[in-house]
């Protein structure tokens, strides 16, 4: 499930899958600025430029919490705890804690905020990123200076809570490591000389995916945590990208824009052995020693004898070929497009595919 913002202030639900059949859930005064799910699924917070906040039920779409700010810039549920969440309003951070209707307030000139999986919200000021505990919000547990330049203007957090991208007011993506304490290095766009705005992780934290919110060759890039190296360069259609989505199970990417929103997924051959995305052809034959007891009759239990009791050592009888993409998770190929992908895609495929054999043949 996908939940979008509008600017004419409602809030949709929209299944992520087939993409139709959207549930309005809700309509405020300005425009929505963001929307977060709790981490249990029973919550959905979303919040307008007029610095309107509510929080509904995903269920019953009824309205749970409500309040008005001045202004707000961001607002998250905390990641191990769906009672609580925090928002970024005035440069400040006001946490919130649903049940209690308990609001602590911690001062600051905050461009910007995340929270982490290992119990942290992240605030950026200026170039530094601060460390606030949640169970200790008014301390600041560490500093760190970063090498952005002119400001940070936005962070993601990995899966694993481990690297930060930080963004700079120059288009500059640092990388940082919680762990070592250190930015590894950090990245520009060397192709269409355009600042980087936007930027994700994929689910296996192997990978950061950048974009720009202005119209260049490339849709987004991804480049290896490991090595900063570029690995992929993705392109679709063109328009500016606002932001970047992972999904948290499947090799899928959303990218919104203005006005529309595009989700970027696997493209399967169309063979049969791409319905079994865990599988890969085989490039030759390989031998296999059948053991003389494999297909033996048990008479005692009227079931086939098992190989695991007539046999000392493993057996199979298929091999995986892992595939070496950009996706972390090799059981996906990774060639991404724009869905829905066309008929015509296909028969070209299939074409190719055709005068391919014909040429090794």
């Amino acid at each position: 499930m996908v939940a979008i913002g509008l600017s004419n202030g409602m809030v949709v639900l929209n299944d992520s899958e087939t993409g139709i059949t959207p549930t309005n859930i809700g309509k405020q005064n300005g425009s929505i600025i963001s929307v977060s799910f709790s981490r249990d699924g029973q919550k959905i917070l979303s919040c307008d430029n007029s610095g309107s906040l509510i929080i509904r039920s995903t269920t019953s779409h009824e309205v749970i919490y409500s309040k008005e700010f001045e202004s707000i810039s961001y607002a998250s549920f905390y990641f191990n705890d769906p009672d609580m969440f925090f928002v970024l309003s005035n440069s400040s951070l006001v946490i919130i804690c649903i049940s209690s209707q308990t609001i602590e307030s911690i001062s600051g000139t905050f461009s910007c905020a995340r929270n982490t999986s290992d119990g942290y919200i992240i605030g950026a000021s200026n170039s530094s990123i601060l460390m606030i505990k949640e169970s200790s919000p008014y301390s600041t547990d560490k500093i760190y200076e970063t090498e952005a330049k002119r400001g940070i203007s936005c962070m993601e957090i990995s899966h694993n809570s481990r690297f930060i991208a930080i963004l700079d007011r120059s288009g500059t993506a640092h990388v940082f490591d919680r762990r070592s304490e250190i930015v590894l290095y950090s990245l520009n766009d060397t192709v269409s000389r355009l600042p980087f705005t936007s930027a994700i992780f994929d689910r296996n934290d192997e990978h950061i995916i950048i974009a720009t919110q202005k119209i260049g060759v490339n849709s987004f890039t991804a480049f290896s945590i490991s090595d900063g190296i570029m690995r992929k360069s993705f392109t679709g259609p063109r328009e500016e990208v606002m932001q970047l989505i992972f999904h948290p199970l499947y090799p899928i990417i959303y990218s919104r824009s203005h006005k529309s929103i595009h989700i970027w997924s696997p493209l399967y051959k169309n063979r049969w052995i791409h319905t079994l995305p865990d599988k890969d052809n085989l490039t030759m034959n390989e031998p296999y020693d059948e053991p003389e007891s494999e297909f033996d009759y048990d008479h005692e239990s009227n079931v086939g004898s098992q190989i695991t009791t007539r046999s000392n050592k493993a057996i199979s009888i298929d091999t995986v070929t892992e595939y070496y993409h950009f996706e972390s998770d090799k059981r996906f190929p990774n060639q991404l497009i724009r869905l829905p992908v066309l008929l015509e895609d296909i028969r070209q495929k299939d074409f190719e595919e055709e005068e391919e054999e014909e040429e090794e043949y």
